[in-house]
């Protein structure tokens, strides 16, 4: 069993634990304010981090355009020779289907 003079101790220590406890949950529940520099400096890693995105989309926009043109030039230079066949099929074809005089 505990003696008398223990137990007002340990109530003593209990108290005070409990107050040092109470003392540092208001400071520890308040944000911590940022120095004016800090929140500069992550302003400009956020602006920074949204210049890297967009040059990364402009790079690969200007990698789709020169895919889009190559194709476009690949279908621009075989169309003649496209023509000249399909003219030529179809003159073979109207030859042959024309009556024999």
């Amino acid at each position: 069993m505990a003696r008398p003079g223990q137990s007002r101790a340990m109530k003593r220590l209990l108290l005070v634990a409990t107050l040092a406890t109470l003392a540092a949950l208001p400071a520890a529940g308040q944000p911590k304010r940022d120095d004016p520099l800090q929140a500069e400096q992550r302003k400009l890693q956020q602006t920074q981090q949204q210049l890297k995105e967009e040059k990364e989309r402009v790079t690969a926009a200007r990698a789709r355009e020169t895919s889009l043109l190559a194709e476009l030039e690949e279908i621009a230079s075989s169309e003649p020779r496209r023509r000249s066949s399909f003219s030529a099929a179809t003159s073979r074809s109207s030859s042959a289907s024309a009556p024999a005089r």
